[in-house]
């Protein structure tokens, strides 16, 4: 088990509560979540934030709230600021 220093970011989540667990690949996620597969890559590779609207997709896509999703982007960001 992989210790995290500090909040996760949204894509260590996804990888970590969706893609590990049930084998699916990142493309498959994307189609789920209907988000293009190479923003999808981005998110999880940490190289963009989400907002409201991935937020939206990624609750649709894996059955959970918004709020979720954005929460977890905030706290992650927040704590990214020295």
């Amino acid at each position: 088990m992989k210790i995290i220093n500090g909040p996760p970011s949204v894509g260590q989540m996804i990888i970590e509560l969706y893609l590990k667990p049930t084998g699916i690949s990142a493309e498959e996620a994307a189609e789920l979540c209907q988000i293009d597969p190479e923003v999808f890559r981005e998110i999880i590779n940490g190289e963009i934030s989400i907002g409201w609207e991935h937020a939206y997709k990624l609750a649709k896509g894996f059955n959970t709230s918004h709020s979720f999703w954005l929460n977890l982007q905030q706290d992650f960001s927040t704590k990214q600021v020295p």
